[in-house]
């Protein structure tokens, strides 16, 4: 054979040797762009289970307000009917 014919397969060769290192290559970009939305997502569920939680804690003071108003008024009608 001579060098011109195989000139076409060599760069075939060389073309397919490459390809596992794009490959991995694009597969670290996915990965990196797959963690940073996993972070993001959990960052955002963070924040909604904080929000979730400041709620609750608000609604559990209004509660304990309004049972402590109930106490008072049961309290001071306890003391009028006597």
């Amino acid at each position: 054979m001579q060098i011109k014919e195989l000139l076409p397969l060599y760069r075939k060769f060389v073309d397919h040797r490459k390809l596992p290192e794009l490959k991995m290559y694009d597969l670290s970009l996915f990965q990196g762009r797959a963690e940073q939305n996993e972070d993001h997502k959990l960052g955002e569920l963070g924040k909604k289970i904080k929000q979730d939680l400041d709620d609750a804690k608000v609604a559990a003071e209004e509660k304990q307000n309004l049972y402590d108003q109930c106490v008072s008024s049961v309290a001071q009608l306890a003391k009028s009917i006597k």
